[in-house]
């Protein structure tokens, strides 16, 4: 075998030496070539492992997703024999939103504009199935057959909400549910039913609610026409005659009827009959009934505190001043700066003055009491507002704080 150097004439290695270093290039040659080989073998059987493994995966996603949707068969299944039974649905944890992880909020943390408009796309899904669905309540022949057998009317004002009325009342409100996407009847009482699809069981629901919204507001209409008797009332005209006050006439707001007893244009005190509870509140007192409120009202006009709101804030303003006249505290602090507090108010068209004189008789400023309003200000001793009593407080808690 011929060496790939030539060796120096004086240097020829002995035949068995080349032969043996041929032999050995030979076996690195050898041991490299199986290495190559195996590590091809090796990397061949991780990659079908891995494609096997990413194979079962997907296979088991697939299986989830389809034991999830028969989950869902199933439970739809199942309250429509419930229904058929006469049984309250049931409801199931997979038709519930999935609670959100520490993961969750870790990555709405560094990827808060994504997440930010994700949440934007999932509303508006939210809003669309929303929307879908309240269109098919709309549309379905058990809500045609409610109202027709109760004799209701439609209202369709507002775009995701039905109320169906009679003789000009609420009877039932029904809505999407946004979270569940369950439908949402509540009636005027407060009573609800929630479902996940309009079925027998909302005509179940109105057949035994309407008597009793029927009967409430047949005790509704009486109730109202007791409280409107005050306005014929003779003993109570007398009453309000003496003391020159009016009513106003009877509003209807959201949740009550009200009128007001009335100085000038100036309400005294207000009665509201409570649509629900039927109860009749007359300014902080409460009546169950209609009646009591009727038999008590003229008794309560006969005290009534004739002074209009105004006339009340700025009478309880003058006592907080005057108050201070037997304050030993601020009486203390007067006398130390040799001061003089003046409990009779002088006053004009806009205040109450109550002066702060010193040892020589000269005014230094005064605690002043506007007329309109009723607060407290602060004026100097040229009647000229320094600041309001409110103000100076806030600025003295607000130092108090940061120190």
């Amino acid at each position: 075998m011929k060496l790939p150097w030539n060796l120096p004439p004086n240097l020829k290695a002995p035949a068995f030496i080349v032969a043996a270093a041929g032999g050995l290039m030979l076996l690195l040659v050898a041991i490299m070539l199986i290495f190559a080989l195996q590590i091809t073998g090796l990397s061949s059987r991780i990659e079908k492992r891995d494609e096997m493994l990413l194979q079962q995966i997907r296979d088991n996603n697939d299986q989830i997703d389809f034991l999830k949707q028969n989950l869902l068969l199933l439970a739809q299944d199942s309250n429509s024999i419930r229904d058929a039974l006469k049984l309250p649905e049931q409801p199931f944890p997979i038709l519930a939103p999935e609670p959100s992880g520490s993961d969750s909020s870790a990555a709405a943390r560094a990827d808060t504009p994504f997440l930010a408009g994700l949440e934007v796309l999932m509303r508006s899904r939210d809003r669309l199935i929303s929307e879908t669905k309240f269109r098919s309540v709309v549309a379905s022949p058990i809500l045609a057959q409610v109202v027709s057998n109760g004799g209701f009317t439609e209202d369709r004002t507002s775009g995701d909400q039905l109320i169906l009325e009679r003789s000009g009342q609420p009877y039932f409100f029904i809505s999407i549910d946004p979270v569940s996407q369950s439908i949402k009847v509540i009636d005027f009482l407060g009573q609800e039913l929630r479902l996940l699809q309009l079925d027998s069981r909302f005509a179940d629901f109105a057949h035994q609610r309407v008597p009793i919204l029927d009967a409430h507001f047949r005790k509704l209409r009486q109730a109202l026409a007791v409280l409107r008797s005050v306005y014929t009332n003779a003993a109570l005209e007398r009453v309000l005659s003496e003391q020159n006050l009016t009513l106003s006439p009877i509003s209807e707001g959201p949740a009550n009827y009200a009128f007001s007893v009335l100085r000038g244009t100036s309400p005294l005190l207000t009665v509201r009959l409570n649509e629900r509870t039927l109860a009749v509140l007359e300014g902080q007192k409460r009546y169950a009934r209609a009646t009591e409120f009727v038999a008590g009202f003229a008794r309560d006009l006969a005290s009534i505190d004739l002074r209009t709101p105004l006339q009340r804030r700025v009478d309880a303003s003058r006592a907080e001043v005057e108050a201070l006249g037997k304050d030993p505290a601020f009486l203390s602090l007067l006398a130390s700066h040799r001061l003089k507090f003046i409990a009779t108010p002088r006053q004009d068209g806009d205040y109450y003055y109550y002066d702060i004189e010193d040892s020589q008789g000269h005014r230094i400023g005064s605690f002043g009491v506007e007329k309109r309003v009723g607060q407290i200000d602060l004026l100097d001793s040229q009647n000229v507002l320094i600041s309001t009593l409110e103000s100076v407080s806030l600025d003295q808690k607000g130092a108090e704080k940061k120190n």
